[in-house]
């Protein structure tokens, strides 16, 4: 009888909170700007190439909602009823396995519920939180279990929704480290390593491959307070901290007093998880990272609700989910202010009404449980090493971030920004003069912007709206001779303009050699046209090879108009092209270039997609001219194709 009473009562509450959950979605409309544009968008296309918005990582959820029937609104909305309430179930079985009694585990329902967390999914269900609310619990039961790979595989899915999914992997094998039981962190550790892994190799793929960015997100700016200084910054301390203590004082003061009142089991698994709390805390949004950790917080809070009187939890309940709701306007004030202070109040009544235990001798005691054996040893070695590739490239691409923006070269190993996937694209050879120096603006940049004027543009009658972005692909020595190898190298650009500036370069000093190109040094760009910032950072940026004034012979002048007539031969196969001679005054190179204009005049001359810029009579080298009339000889080439 007991046991159909105890159903009957779950049944009864599961209804309930659905209800209310269904209530709460239908009438929550947020007053501000969501992200619900990005997620539909994602979820029709699948990837949005050079998105710049961190939510395009978190692809998961969209995929599958945007693709269910009905209207999206009602789609994201039943998400997040459902995803809460999945949530709440699997903190009340994880609340049993953990010790508690069902009165407590029926308060824990309606926390979880009915958290400030929760019922902002409900205002705004664009987002992958319910997902993640919804899977955590249950993963960290598993793994609290012993089955430590079921849960793996589903945070190595759960992870294409969000980052979070790792965490509790990381979170039981520091668990398992403080409670002895090294075979669970072992297996912990290697599965958390696994999932981060392919969490930074997904990122990574969108990054290289969609030319992903995370905007101005202050979550990735670690070295900068990631986003708790913006959110504090935004709302001032006094109103930040005034909002995690209406949204979260009464659940964390109950959390405080449960520990003391809790079993060793509960009393660890929060310690384990206080790092990635803090951490969280740091690079999200703090009242919304809290919650994430939802699996560690209510069990100690609803610890004390053991033996509580029905009206005293049925109270706490109803003003805690007064006070979380995620509304505005005059009447919430004091609504909600009474709400908090009835919650306060009962939290403060349940607290002391519990006598405090003797402190627990044991704690930290450990088991005498056997060690791992050699070979489990060694496949965490290899999955951790494996870790430490991943996050050295994560570590190498937060590099070329952070500088190509302001010249510095980016993971393909050209100046600036990579180039939008929907842009028109003029790459620029040439030697030292077009490799420049990183601080803007450089001869190419110069040209890029001259080619977005819309007044010249206009002027030059150029009637395509498209964003023209300039690729300088420019070497520090050797231009010429590296210029078919180059085209080779960023074929994958396919750009509608390639020009090539020539009469710049330098030579090598000493016997060093660069004819097949800078990049090409390192064995990274050879085989993948990834171009690793951490050996640059240790052997110079390529403006550092050293460099004389190029002296040539007549077998090297002919070896390199030779070497340029193919390259122009090459590029013009799918491309426009224009050869610009950089402005020199000695009688010897007038000549040489005089005679090399004539042998590309005569081969190409007839090509309305080839030109010829001569540029010799132009006496200061600084001289803003050299962008105008490159811009003007692109423009004349891109209205010839019009």
């Amino acid at each position: 009888m007991a046991a159909d009473r105890d159903r009957i009562l779950e049944l009864g509450l599961a209804a309930l909170l659905g209800l209310v959950l269904v209530v709460l979605a239908s009438t929550l409309q947020p007053d501000y700007v969501t992200d619900h544009e990005t997620y539909e968008r994602i979820g029709r296309e699948f990837v949005v190439p050079d998105c710049s918005s961190l939510h395009c990582t978190r692809v998961l959820v969209a995929w599958v909602i945007e693709h269910l029937p009905g209207p999206s609104l009602v789609k994201w909305k039943t998400y997040a009823v459902l995803g809460n309430l999945l949530a709440a179930f699997g903190i009340a079985r994880l609340c049993r396995r953990l010790g508690l009694p069902r009165d407590a585990v029926r308060v824990a329902v309606g926390m979880s519920a009915l958290g400030a967390g929760a019922q902002l999914t409900l205002l705004d269900p664009h987002s992958s939180d319910p997902f993640i609310y919804a899977l955590v619990p249950w993963i960290v039961l598993w793994l609290y279990d012993g089955r430590v790979w079921p849960a793996a595989i589903v945070a190595a899915v759960a992870v294409w929704a969000k980052e979070f999914a790792a965490v509790p992997l990381w979170v039981v094998a520091a668990y398992g480290v403080i409670a002895g039981r090294p075979a669970l962190a072992a297996r912990s550790a290697a599965a958390a390593a696994l999932v981060t892994t392919m969490w930074v190799a997904m990122q990574a793929w969108f990054i290289l491959a969609h030319n992903y960015t995370y905007g101005d997100n202050p979550s990735a700016n670690l070295l900068d307070g990631g986003y708790i200084v913006k959110w504090v910054n935004e709302l001032g301390p006094a109103r930040a901290a005034a909002s995690l203590l209406l949204h979260f004082g009464p659940l964390l003061f109950l959390a405080v007093r449960g520990w003391w009142h809790s079993d060793r089991p509960i009393h660890l698994l929060s310690l384990a998880a206080l790092p990635a709390l803090a951490i969280f805390c740091y690079v999200q949004q703090p009242d919304r990272a809290i919650w994430n950790f939802q699996f560690a917080i209510v069990p100690l809070a609803a610890r004390l609700f053991a033996g509580a009187r029905v009206w005293e939890s049925a109270a706490w309940l109803v003003a805690y989910a007064i006070t979380n709701l995620p509304v505005e306007g005059d009447w919430r004030l004091p609504i909600v202010g009474t709400a908090f202070v009835v919650c306060a109040a009962v939290s403060i009544r349940i607290a002391v009404t519990r006598p405090a235990p003797p402190w627990i001798l044991d704690l930290f005691a450990t088991s005498t449980a056997p060690l791992l054996s050699a070979r489990r040893v060694a496949a965490i070695v290899v999955t951790f090493l494996i870790l430490g590739g991943a996050l050295a490239l994560a570590a190498d691409i937060t590099l070329h971030r952070r500088h190509d923006a302001d010249g510095g070269f980016n993971v393909w190993g050209y100046r600036g920004r990579v180039v939008a996937h929907d842009s028109l694209r003029v790459a620029v050879l040439g030697g030292r003069r077009i490799l420049g120096e990183p601080q803007p603006p450089g001869l190419v940049r110069q040209l890029e912007t001259l080619l977005n004027n819309e007044r010249l543009r206009g002027d030059a009658g150029y009637v395509e709206r498209r964003r023209i972005d300039t690729v300088n692909l420019g070497e520090p020595a050797d231009a010429i001779l590296t210029f078919q190898q180059t085209l080779d190298d960023y074929a994958y650009l396919r750009p509608d303009v390639v020009c090539f500036y020539v009469g710049d370069e330098m030579a090598p000093a000493g016997n060093a050699t660069l004819r097949s190109g800078w990049r090409r040094r390192s064995f990274l760009f050879r085989t993948t046209g990834y171009l690793p910032a951490i050996p640059m950072l240790w052997n110079g940026q390529p403006e550092s090879v050293p460099v004389v004034p190029a002296a040539i012979d007549d077998a090297g002048w002919r070896e390199r108009v030779d070497a340029l007539e193919a390259a122009v031969a090459q590029a013009r196969q799918g491309s426009l092209v224009l050869v610009a001679t950089h402005p020199f005054l000695a009688d010897g190179e007038a000549a040489r270039f005089g005679a090399l204009r004539a042998r590309l005049t005569a081969r190409f001359g007839g090509d309305p997609g080839f030109e010829y810029l001569d540029l010799h009579d132009i006496v200061d080298l600084s001289s803003p001219r050299i962008a105008e009339d490159l811009s003007q000889a692109v423009f004349r080439l891109l209205v010839a194709r019009q």
